[in-house]
């Protein structure tokens, strides 16, 4: 109060202040900016699916391979067991000499060595595989699935511009370069909202309190001259306190700001047409993908179709070849070749439909082909 003899020692206030903005091409502009964010982390996500699948999917592949060439040159060990014991027999009755079995005995613990080492690869393929599946190590993973090819394998279009342009409506990371570029876009009118003014309402509500430390009132007694009475106030009396409530808009514009807003508009400007000419050489890499992809599935579906023809004939070999050692004709050298050929063939046409699957798989990839959640459950 100090030395002023009208101040009241006890002063209070209390109030609340809203505000509500009405117009701002900022906050405006801004709320259409976090829905592009949004969607740009859904795409994000798809993208990172169909890498993650696509590399399982070759993973499995590779596995599934190497386990396939093990049962294949197993297979030959066992034939080559079978001939080693012929040929002994042939020693023991002298149609053949010792050298012949002593060569079938020598590749046969050639053949072995290899099996050895393939079941070896095999085995580390289905450990890459759980690896990659997040499954421990150690736990023994059964592989479900043939190298074989039937043509429900065979994509919807085996064509490279026809694929192209179902990869343009559904790749993710097309899109998401799409989306990056309406979020520059977005960021511009955030830029260019500072050349405009922002509108808002307001209201305050206050409450003034001045309340004096000795609230008693002396005053006279109706009809008596020299006779007063005395009462004493509350704290929170009327006489004590006075509302103020106000009410009204706020109208801002920075009218020079030292060219700073026309600066990061021509910035802004920059971007997105660095953003389209990126988006442009995404698209011719994406229809060389895509091209690559349909050459690889035509060369190995030539090959899984020649391969097929060979190993026929191969087993035609391979029983032509038996049957003369059988019968004293042949030796067991051709035997040993007919069914060296077989094998090969066999291993060839693996080879081929492994291709052909890898190749499919990034072909799927390459036109963005969506992975539904309940495949992979069920795969």
């Amino acid at each position: 109060m100090g030395d002023n003899p009208f101040g009241v020692e006890n002063q209070f206030q209390f109030g609340v202040s809203l505000s509500q903005t009405l117009y701002s091409g900022a906050a405006f502009a801004a709320i259409r900016g976090a829905e592009k964010v949004r969607e740009l982390n859904d795409i994000e996500t798809e993208v990172n699916r169909q890498t993650v699948v696509n590399r399982i999917n070759n993973s499995f592949y590779s596995a599934l391979l190497a386990q396939r060439q093990a049962a294949v040159l197993r297979s030959s060990v066992e034939r080559l067991a079978e001939t080693v014991e012929e040929t002994k027999k042939s020693v023991q009755a002298g149609v053949l000499t010792k050298f012949d079995r002593v060569s079938a005995e020598v590749e046969l613990v050639n053949l072995e060595t290899d099996l050895i080492e393939v079941e070896n690869q095999a085995e580390l393929a289905v450990k890459n595989l759980a690896l990659q599946l997040g499954i421990p190590t150690k736990t023994k993973v059964n592989l479900r699935g043939s190298l074989e090819y039937n043509e429900s394998l065979r994509p919807e279009y085996f064509d490279t511009e026809l694929s192209y342009e179902l990869a343009a409506q559904q790749r993710p990371d097309l899109q998401q370069t799409s989306k990056q570029i309406e979020l520059l876009e977005v960021e511009g009118e955030i830029t260019r909202s500072s050349y405009r003014p922002t509108l808002s309402a307001f209201a305050n509500a206050t409450y003034i309190g001045q309340v004096p430390s000795d609230r008693t009132t002396v005053s006279p007694v109706e009809g008596e001259e020299f006779q007063f009475t005395s009462s004493e106030r509350g704290f929170f009396s009327q006489s004590y306190w006075n509302p103020a409530v106000s009410v009204g808009l706020n109208f801002s514009w920075s009218l020079f700001n030292g060219f700073q807003t026309k600066m990061r508009v021509q910035q802004n400007k920059i971007a997105i047409r660095q953003a389209e000419i990126n988006r442009n050489l995404q698209e011719n890499s994406i229809y060389l993908e895509i091209d690559q992809a349909v050459k690889s599935l035509e060369t190995a579906l030539q090959r899984i179709q020649s391969q097929r023809r060979n190993i026929e004939q191969a087993e035609l070999n391979y029983e032509f070849a038996v049957k003369r050692l059988k019968e004293g004709v042949g030796t067991p050298l051709q035997e040993r070749q007919a069914s060296s050929l077989l094998d090969q063939s066999r291993l060839n046409y693996l080879s081929a439909v492994y291709d052909y699957l890898t190749a499919l798989s990034d072909y799927n990839r390459a036109i963005g082909k969506p992975i539904r959640i309940d495949q992979i459950n069920n795969d």
